[in-house]
């Protein structure tokens, strides 16, 4: 169904197209959640998710479709719904240095990523004295994460790794 088969390369993506369709935080949740899960939902199940009405998230994961991200999977039964899935377990965001619409479009990615984990975090704040204590305390255990470079980020989050080829990747789910 991608028309865009090279965009993402063994779970790589370094097309700057891809990146800036990728960039958009009902997406990103969209394909966080089928990644990690490797469910296979409907757009309404999507929808509950993001935040969005059933419609607006078929658009999205459509998109995510023209990208090879996502793709329909099988029917669970009469095939009046739709069912999407990831195409991948993992995804690499690694722009081409020499590149600057690929640079670019990666930084509009990360950008996305980081207005989101800002969030998060506030949130976290306001509801942490509710929060049971191993939670809290974990919390503040992470709060050095991303300090010892890819490797130090990768033991503590997950979030980012080094690609073979040496150089860094951020890793998106």
């Amino acid at each position: 169904m991608a028309d865009q088969d090279s965009a993402v390369v063994g779970g790589r993506i370094t097309d700057a197209r891809t990146m800036r369709a990728l960039a958009h935080p009902a997406r990103i949740e969209i394909i966080e959640h089928l990644t990690m899960t490797g469910a296979a939902v409907t757009a309404t199940g999507c929808a509950e998710l993001v935040g969005l009405s059933p419609s607006a998230t078929s658009y999205h994961l459509r998109e995510l479709a023209k990208y090879g991200l996502v793709e329909q999977a099988p029917s669970r039964g009469d095939g009046r719904e739709r069912l999407w899935r990831s195409t991948r377990q993992s995804l690499l965001v690694g722009s081409d240095v020499d590149h600057p619409d690929s640079l670019a479009a990666e930084q509009a990615l990360v950008d996305v990523y980081q207005d989101r984990d800002r969030s998060r975090l506030r949130e976290w704040m306001q509801r942490q004295p509710g929060e049971p204590r191993e939670w809290r305390e974990a919390s503040r255990q992470l709060s050095g994460a991303g300090r010892g470079g890819p490797a130090g980020a990768h033991t503590a989050t997950g979030r980012c790794r080094v690609s073979p080829g040496g150089q860094d990747a951020a890793q998106v789910a």
